[in-house]
């Protein structure tokens, strides 16, 4: 089944990204776009994709299609900032690392591309259209709760392959970690962070649907099965209790902390499975990707150390020992990875950006930058086409320019907020 839906999805969105520039007006091309490829990478797992010619990796092609089509129309306003510089250099060293030590093709080799393209269009869509895609994923979130349960009592997801490294969920005992559509455990959970983030701090919801979503989401985080995640989510609901002066911004978070306390109480308990699985081989494991960092410094030559092995490169750096693994090949770290294969200079770019995001952005956004910096200590979430795609979105949003028109143009005034080269 999934063999012919996904061929035919990608190919109808790529009909539908050509027929933005020709039928559309090009001010809605790349909300329309962003709206669908953030669609597409959702709720059709890249298991789908294993039997078409590429594998996984003709997600990242279709991706391409119609968000270059999207910007297309575009070209003459795309504006080069030096957060786009920053995030075009990381990728470039990537992708040119990958390419001079010669690994494969695969998923992870275009992962740098897809985050990339989501963050350029974002970048220079229209607030109104900024506006529409976050609802879109906010949707796709709350989707995914209902098909998290049903997995969850089945025993397998509706659509995708179950993945292998799933695993017993610490707060349901005798269940898996649910992944939904997501292909991993740890992918639904970073999406489901987002969603709840945006929700909390966003303008646009009622009282009601505010508290209702939240408390959606919060039941998804313990789905998934995922620690961190279910401790970022306590911290961002924290967050807008101690920082939010509105009060059903309040009653939103008092609500949703009340309703993971209750569930939690009911299906286990909580601290005794936080403890347990904080104190697991999962822990472990990140600690060992840390204490990797001063080998991928020291002992790599200048041009690694300084610019990577590129995209791709995981599994040559555990051969070669980089990297100690008692059973996967994994880093679940984006900091030591990018350090991996972007070297210091990818790294320090990256949290270059991630601070002035911050800066930029707390007192309208919260805590939705500094969730991801937490999240990457344990997840390298950039890997994954999805949440790499979330995740620029956010930061596009944290960038973004309240000033801009309907059609992402920023004022030329110099008034921007985000980081803008002059002509």
């Amino acid at each position: 089944m999934m063999e012919v839906l996904a061929p035919l999805a990608g190919a109808g969105l790529a009909f539908v990204g050509v027929s933005f520039f020709v039928l559309l007006r090009r001010d809605r091309a790349v909300g329309l776009a962003l709206s669908a490829t953030a669609t597409l990478l959702v709720l059709i797992p890249p298991s789908a994709y294993s039997g078409l010619p590429g594998g996984q990796s003709a997600q990242a092609a279709i991706v391409l299609i119609v968000l270059s089509m999207s910007l297309i129309g575009r070209l003459a306003a795309i504006r080069i900032g030096l957060d786009i510089v920053a995030i075009a250099t990381i990728t470039a060293v990537q992708i040119a690392g990958s390419a001079a030590h010669g690994y494969p093709l695969a998923y992870y080799t275009f992962s740098p591309v897809v985050g990339f393209l989501f963050y350029v269009a974002a970048r220079n869509s229209s607030r109104a259209e900024l506006s529409r895609v976050i609802n879109t994923i906010v949707v796709l979130a709350v989707l995914e709760v209902p098909l998290a349960a049903i997995e969850v009592v089945v025993q397998a997801p509706l659509i995708g392959v179950k993945s292998g490294s799933s695993g017993e969920n610490p707060f349901l005992p005798f269940w898996d970690r649910a992944q939904g559509t997501l292909g991993h455990p740890l992918v639904l959970s970073g999406l489901l962070l987002a969603a709840l983030t945006w929700v909390i701090v966003s303008k646009q919801h009622t009282k009601k649907s505010r508290t209702l979503i939240s408390i959606t989401l919060g039941v998804g985080l313990l789905l998934s099965g995922s620690s961190t995640a279910l401790i970022l989510g306590v911290l961002v609901v924290t967050w807008s209790l101690l920082f939010q002066a509105r009060p059903e911004r309040w009653l939103a978070a008092g609500v949703t902390l009340g309703a993971i306390a209750l569930v939690g109480s009911f299906v286990s308990i909580v601290p005794d499975a936080l403890g347990n699985d904080l104190s697991g081989f999962g822990t472990a494991h990140r600690i060992s990707s840390i204490e990797a960092m001063p080998r991928l410094i020291l002992d790599r030559g200048f041009w690694e150390a300084w610019f990577g092995n590129g995209a791709n490169s995981t599994a040559a750096l555990f051969a070669d020992g980089r990297f100690f693994s008692g059973s996967f090949l994994a880093v679940d770290n984006q900091y030591v990875l990018l350090l991996a294969q972007a070297g210091l200079v990818g790294l320090l770019l990256f949290v270059a950006v991630l601070i002035y995001a911050t800066v930029m952005s707390v007192r309208r956004l919260g805590p939705l930058i500094p969730m991801f910096t937490l999240l990457g200590l344990s997840f390298d979430f950039l890997q994954w086409y999805a949440t790499s795609a979330v995740f620029f979105i956010a930061l596009a949003d944290a960038l973004h320019s309240e000033r801009r028109d309907e059609k992402g143009h920023e004022p030329k005034s110099g008034t921007s907020r985000g980081f803008v080269l002059k002509s």
